[in-house]
């Protein structure tokens, strides 16, 4: 009888969801195209652009058709990504730098990200998380860029909605420039790489990837 109730007892110890090992954090890559239309993809309906990275991922992954932008424009939708909330909310309710004429005029809204609002690399900072961004921000100037705002890194950040240039020299004050005629998308991406592969094995990892391109 005592051996039956060990055996009985190894097995809920082996079953109980409160003794089990908790899992381990996941690493979080987000990557964000600027102005892609929403058919320009092969997976989406495309006829002419050839995609077939992303298609494999969309394939292989979940591929979401009833999700909508907040904003159909840059900044606030931005904004609502990172702080999960609606661009009213956060009172940023236009691209920055955008100016309005005529006879319907937006409200006024901020120019930058505020400093006190919580995010998502704040969040995932504070329970231990490395927290990069690489690329455009956008959300407002010195000093609301994203290592202000809980990333421990920021390649390629700043206030400007265009870069400069896309082959380089870029003019970005936070992406060194490459040899002559690099071009933007190849050196974010490499960037973002380089920041994979010398990670703390030790610790999960955010990574924000915001390509200019398409825009």
């Amino acid at each position: 009888m005592l051996r039956h109730f060990t055996f009985l007892l190894v097995i809920f110890t082996l079953l109980s969801p409160s003794l089990a090992a908790p899992p381990a954090p996941p690493n979080i890559l987000f990557i964000l195209i600027d102005d892609m239309g929403w058919r320009d993809l092969t997976c989406t309906g495309s006829t002419f652009y050839e995609t077939p990275n992303i298609d494999r991922l969309a394939h292989q992954g979940l591929l979401f058709t009833s999700a909508y932008a907040a904003c159909p424009v840059c900044s606030p939708s931005r904004a609502s990504i990172l702080t999960g909330q609606y661009p009213a909310r956060v009172g940023l309710t236009d691209y920055l730098g955008g100016k309005s004429t005529g006879r319907l005029l937006p409200a006024p809204y901020l120019q930058h990200l505020p400093l006190t609002l919580p995010n998502t690399a704040k969040s995932l900072h504070s329970i231990g998380y490395q927290t990069w961004h690489v690329g455009k921000w956008h959300l407002g100037p010195e000093p609301f860029w994203p290592e202000h705002q809980g990333f421990d890194v920021n390649i390629g950040g700043f206030d400007a909605g265009h870069p400069s240039s896309y082959f380089s020299p870029y003019k970005n004050p936070r992406l060194p420039d490459g040899p002559p005629g690099e071009f933007l998308t190849d050196r974010l991406t490499d960037e973002a790489i380089k920041l994979i592969k010398n990670r703390d094995p030790g610790r999960p990892f955010y990574l924000n990837l915001c390509q200019y391109a398409v825009h």
